[in-house]
């Protein structure tokens, strides 16, 4: 399978998971990471690197969401159990990649190559969304 089906299958097996969760509409939090999850994978019917580069920022934004807060109940734990489930299967997926490839395949290459040498902080953020640090 390759990398772009794989990426959309674990995307869609988090969304079923969530939908099995029974999030009720009390919940922002969990309704907002819903709707946004389920907004990336509609926006990912084909493979191109600007919409893998939306996936790629999507699941830093949530993993910094969901680092820095604590479960408040079994509900939100159980989601962010299948969101790290799936961002941990990301990792390993793309692992394999050298540095060039996942800054091509995932849209990052020409904003990488601008950056002039000496911003390393900027560079090294870029590299970081890419599981690479």
């Amino acid at each position: 399978m390759s990398y772009f089906l794989t990426i959309k299958t674990e995307l869609q097996n988090h969304i079923s998971n969530l939908n099995s969760i029974r999030i009720d509409s009390k919940n922002s939090k969990l309704e907002n990471h819903l709707n946004q999850t389920i907004s990336i994978y509609n926006d990912l019917s084909y493979e191109s690197p600007e919409k893998l580069k939306r996936f790629i920022e999507y699941l830093s934004q949530e993993a910094r969401y969901f680092g820095w807060s604590f479960p408040e109940n079994a509900i939100e734990e159980d989601c962010e159990k299948s969101f790290w489930n799936m961002e941990n299967k990301i990792k390993k997926l793309i692992g394999g990649m050298t540095v060039n490839e996942r800054l091509y395949f995932f849209g990052f290459l020409e904003e990488y190559e601008k950056l002039p040498s000496n911003h390393i902080s900027a560079r090294n953020a870029i590299l970081e969304k890419l599981f690479i640090y």
